[in-house]
């Protein structure tokens, strides 16, 4: 079945509490681990829903097994530490991806708050620290989501990604420009994205995409166990 990209996020009762930003998965199997949603709230965050917490997903719209305070309560999918100069980085780096790690760990005291110098932030200690992004998502894992660019194997752009098409195994199997009219890439056609520059690279030249309903691209919907992305099957 085809999910698009800016599909519409609702909590159990039928509320809007965001649209979906990103679908994460699994590299070595291609299965679903997560999604990426951008809140309705006053202060937009960016959280991760587990595969576990949603109750059914359409095309356009995923609905989640979740109430409106459950929702609320999700942790930011990425969350944010600071270096002080005087700190060891590779120590300070350690901690945040150790199995104790939280967004009060591992610098609780050295959030930078505004100073009377323009555009400046200092710690307590009147440094300026180094600011880390650390991701809910682990290194096997990769993100395909809003503004995604597809380029060809010379290096020009195709488009953007609209959404994605996953089998009955709940697996990755190609994705859908936006705007391509119910063209399907095929999974075998491109490599895993670069994430930094938010691109992902054709390795073949596209007139050998998939008619939309080849690749399983029902407009249906589907309910996504834990099971069902738990799979070795690639």
């Amino acid at each position: 079945m085809q999910i698009d990209i800016d599909a519409l996020a609702v909590n159990q009762d039928g509320a809007t509490v965001g649209r979906l930003r990103e679908i994460i998965f699994e590299r070595q199997s291609r299965q679903v681990a997560g999604f990426l949603v951008l809140t309705d709230e006053l202060a937009t965050r960016e959280v991760f829903v587990l595969v576990g917490q949603v109750a059914e997903v359409e095309q356009d719209r995923l609905t989640l097994a979740l109430s409106d305070e459950e929702f609320i309560a999700l942790p930011d999918a990425r969350q944010h530490f600071f270096v002080a100069p005087e700190q060891n980085y590779e120590e300070e780096l350690a901690a945040a991806a150790s199995p104790d790690a939280s967004p009060a760990r591992p610098d609780p005291d050295e959030r930078p708050v505004p100073s009377v110098i323009p555009g400046v932030a200092l710690t307590p200690n009147l440094l300026i620290p180094l600011e880390v992004e650390r991701a809910i998502m682990d290194e096997e894992q990769f993100a395909l989501g809003a503004g995604l660019r597809v380029l060809l194997p010379n290096g020009e752009e195709l488009g953007q990604l609209g959404g994605v098409i996953v089998n009955e195994r709940v697996q990755l199997s190609g994705i859908v420009l936006r705007g391509g009219e119910g063209r399907v890439i095929d999974h075998t056609a491109f490599a895993l994205p670069d994430e930094d520059a938010n691109e992902l690279m054709l390795l073949s030249d596209p007139s050998d995409d998939l008619p939309a309903e080849a690749a399983g691209a029902t407009t249906g919907s589907a309910t996504i166990t834990p099971t069902e992305a738990q799979g070795t099957d690639r």
